[in-house]
């Protein structure tokens, strides 16, 4: 190979690296990337999340379709990110290798407080006023 062949391929090389060099952003859920994702419909936010961060991000369209994001901005953990765009949303995800994500829905069930609380001294129940829109998490 001729030494100006080699310099050619090297600059393509150079240039094609820094044309997808934002999904090298991230290595896994623990780098820090600066985030720029407006609020906004959930799909749409997760794209953004996973060029900018370079964590490849998996969910059913069900499970993610109709959801609304608060958005990130700011330099962030990729997973911290991730945390922030679905506050709200009743949506957690897993990690399934260290650049590779997979949204669901929230496993931990959420027990609405309306009328009794449980006495652990004496395990009877006693009668309280209605408290709506409070939820415990167990």
């Amino acid at each position: 190979m001729s030494y100006r062949t080699a310099t050619m391929c090297l600059a393509a090389i150079l240039l094609l690296a820094g044309a997808i060099h934002p999904s090298w952003a991230a290595t896994d859920l623990n780098s820090i990337v600066e985030f720029d994702i407006s609020a906004g419909p959930l799909p749409g936010a997760l794209l953004k999340y996973s060029q900018q961060s370079g964590i490849q991000v998996t969910s059913a369209a069900d499970v993610v379709d109709r959801k609304q994001s608060p958005g990130v901005k700011g330099p962030y953990p990729a997973a911290k990110a991730l945390t922030q765009l679905l506050l709200g949303t009743q949506l957690e995800f897993d990690t399934v290798n260290p650049s590779t994500v997979s949204i669901r829905r929230e496993s931990r069930s959420t027990l609405r407080i309306s009328a009794l609380l449980i006495s652990t001294t004496n395990r009877r129940a006693i009668p309280l006023r209605r408290y709506s829109g409070v939820t415990a998490r167990r």
